[in-house]
């Protein structure tokens, strides 16, 4: 009976120190477990928008703005002049008498003549507002010749430098388009008799020098002059205040300035 609690004693303490054991771990495989990436939101880079001092401003924006502003330019300076308060009804720009030929007016006036002065000092300026429009085309010709490297040079000076450009430029081809537009109203309008007319009369005085000024050539060249005057009052204009006539290309360029 004693030997059968034995064992069963014996029986029962091994089946508990069997249960209390650790349990052995998995046999690892070498293999990293795979992980699930997680992907992240693509955000849009926004596009710079230039700032003063900024290096944003490509080159080709400069160029496409200062042909802007020279065309503008050009065309508000040929509207003012070619208009009531341009060539024809203001003073500070109107074409003045040949300065040679000021002895000759002054004659004329105590001769009776002065009328005659009037009508062709009119006639004069109202032949350089026909022809003003003319510039227009030769300075949109002259912007399409413009390099890059004259738009950056132009953006980089003060003052009307845009102007200056064109008149090394196309100083001589505007001369040129004007002329024939010049000659043709002197001529309609009577302008070339009157003053061959005073220039004979004149001449026919005692011991006065003669007065041979090219009228055609002196109205040109006048009304040249007085274009790149009005045309730099232009660019300086739209350089501090663009405004609405201006492509916000135009605006945007002139601010960074």
């Amino acid at each position: 009976m004693k030997k059968i609690l034995v064992l069963a004693v014996a029986t029962v303490l091994s089946f508990s120190v069997s249960a209390q054991k650790t349990p052995t771990k998995p046999k690892s495989t070498g293999k990293k477990p795979k992980t699930t990436a997680t992907t992240k939101p693509k955000t849009s880079t926004p596009t710079p928008t230039p700032n003063k001092g900024s290096n944003s401003l490509s080159q080709d924006m400069v160029s496409s703005g200062l042909k802007e502003l020279l065309v503008l330019g050009g065309q508000n300076a040929a509207s003012f002049l070619a208009g009531d308060q341009g060539f024809t009804g203001n003073p500070r720009v109107a074409i003045p008498y040949p300065a040679e030929a000021a002895p000759l007016a002054a004659q004329l006036n105590t001769m009776g003549a002065g009328q005659l002065v009037n009508d062709f000092n009119k006639a004069m300026n109202r032949a350089a507002a026909s022809a003003v429009n003319a510039a227009v085309p030769v300075m949109t010709d002259a912007v399409t010749k413009m390099t890059l490297a004259d738009a950056i040079s132009i953006y980089k000076s003060e003052g009307a430098g845009a102007t200056n450009y064109l008149r090394n430029q196309s100083g001589k081809e505007l001369r040129m388009a004007f002329q024939p537009i010049v000659d043709q109203h002197l001529e309609s309008a009577g302008v070339s008799k009157i003053w061959n007319r005073m220039g004979e009369i004149y001449n026919k005085v005692p011991f006065v020098k003669p007065v041979n000024t090219n009228l055609s050539d002196y109205v040109t060249q006048e009304m040249t002059e007085r274009f790149f005057v009005k045309l730099a009052e232009e660019e300086l204009k739209l350089r501090q205040n663009p405004g609405d006539q201006a492509s916000k290309l135009l605006q945007g360029l002139l601010q960074l300035k």
